[in-house]
């Protein structure tokens, strides 16, 4: 089921999705080394992108972001989201790697069962998408499930405000194909949420 909302704000929640071990349980460490420049990257991004006012002046956005490599997943929190009428919630699972697809899949479908929007990105769907030039079953999958999937760099410009737009209307695509390079001579600069930061050993990523 897909939720409504009165007014035009939106909560992009970004998680970078852990690995299972052996025996199927989540890999999660008491503190990590390095936190995610992915997800710090996509944070600043999107901050960048509500204050230029691209996704409309009176659009209030959040950014929330979580690391399941040192924390677990407030579940209950993020699926309740959903029904949140006054705020579109989007969840986008942040350069995934292979040893990550399963458990990113596993996620993806937990919160598309709940109504959220979800977006995969990262090396292990570019990588397929690169390779084949058309979804594999594994990626076809998730489609079938109204995951949308991300080829490309989200630093191209304008192309995470286009996604970011689509979906506060609720009209993401199955597969947005970005073209072109990054240019990172006009980025934010990354910045983790600090929150994080204390689960880390490396505390500054700049």
């Amino acid at each position: 089921m897909e939720y409504s909302m009165k007014n035009g704000n939106l909560r992009v929640v970004y998680i970078r999705p852990s690995t299972y071990d052996d025996e199927g349980y989540v890999y999660r460490y008491w503190r990590g080394i390095v936190p995610s420049n992915t997800v710090a990257c996509l944070r600043s991004l999107t901050l960048a992108v509500a204050e230029s006012g691209e996704l409309g002046q009176d659009v209030q956005t959040s950014v929330v972001t979580f690391d399941e490599t040192v924390e677990r997943l407030p579940m209950g929190r993020i699926l309740r989201w959903a029904k949140d009428r006054d705020t579109r919630t989007v969840v986008a699972l942040a350069g995934v790697q292979t040893n990550q697809f399963p458990r990113a899949t596993d996620l993806a479908l937990r919160f598309r069962a709940a109504g959220l929007p979800v977006i995969i990105g990262g090396f292990h769907v570019s990588g397929i998408l690169a390779l084949f030039n058309e979804p594999n079953r594994e990626l076809q999958h998730l489609i079938d499930h109204g995951v949308t999937l991300i080829k490309g760099e989200a630093e191209v410009p304008g192309a995470l405000a286009e996604i970011l737009r689509d979906a506060l209307h609720g009209r993401l695509k199955p597969l947005y194909d970005i073209k072109g390079y990054p240019d990172l001579r006009h980025a934010p600069i990354p910045e983790p949420d600090t929150k994080i930061m204390g689960k880390f050993v490396v505390k500054d990523i700049s």
